[in-house]
């Protein structure tokens, strides 16, 4: 069976093999996204106020079913199945969600003995993480999905964080201050006010010999804190 790839870090893509596929419709992809990132069956009658709320049950019922349809006629029969009570999708086939394999990753590398095999571990979440979820997407008669793609988001976006802040001191520890620098300033674009990251940055500058670009760093992370929250860099 063809591999369906499903990434959700960052502007939505879905692949079939090596072709990208068009979903087509914006509740599809949304349906699709909780699906996968559930990875649980989900009830028809929970799933009808998340997508339709503005929609009696019969109407939502006629919605979800022709959801379902565009899924099925994008993607192929084999990756979704339905009861009359749930639907979930098929996590037998051979399906990867870059999600899942994000957070698998991270969870490995927090039990994982060996520093070599844990920053590995870690390097390969980095990698799949392209942006915040679902970047771009929105449902604007779903409030209700709209609020679980938020916490989603915002529980990513921390956890990516401590990845980053992770990683840094790892590669700091191993005096590798390139790759170090690297991620110190992914990890301050995720928030431009952190100043632990403004701090790492400072000093894998000064360890690079890099002097001025420590001073400007210290000038820039002084002037984000004054002009956004009045405060002194501590």
């Amino acid at each position: 069976m063809t591999r369906l790839t499903l990434s959700f870090l960052g502007s939505p893509k879905i692949f079939l093999g090596e072709v990208e596929v068009n979903i087509g419709r914006a509740k599809a992809l949304a349906l699709l996204a909780y699906l996968a990132v559930t990875q649980r069956p989900a009830a028809r009658d929970s799933l009808l106020p998340l997508f339709w709320p503005d929609y009696d049950p019969k109407q939502a019922s006629a919605y979800l079913r022709q959801t379902l349809w565009t899924l099925n006629k994008a993607l192929g029969k084999s990756w979704i199945s339905a009861t009359p009570d749930t639907i979930e999708l098929d996590f037998g086939n051979d399906l990867s969600v870059d999600v899942i394999e994000y957070q698998r990753h991270i969870r490995i590398s927090e039990f994982e003995p060996g520093t070599a095999a844990r920053q590995a571990e870690m390097l390969q979440a980095v990698n799949l993480y392209r942006g915040e979820f679902l970047a771009g997407f929105s449902l604007d008669d779903s409030p209700d999905f709209e609020q679980w793609q938020l916490l989603e988001a915002q529980s990513l976006h921390q956890s990516h964080a401590a990845l980053l802040a992770k990683l840094v001191e790892c590669l700091t520890e191993q005096q590798n201050y390139s790759q170090a620098l690297e991620f110190a300033v992914r990890w301050l674009a995720l928030d431009t006010l952190n100043e632990a990251a403004h701090r790492h940055l400072m000093k894998l500058y000064a360890w690079s010999g890099l002097a001025g670009m420590a001073v400007r760093q210290f000038q820039e992370c002084t002037q984000l804190l004054n002009k956004e929250l009045g405060v002194r860099p501590a």
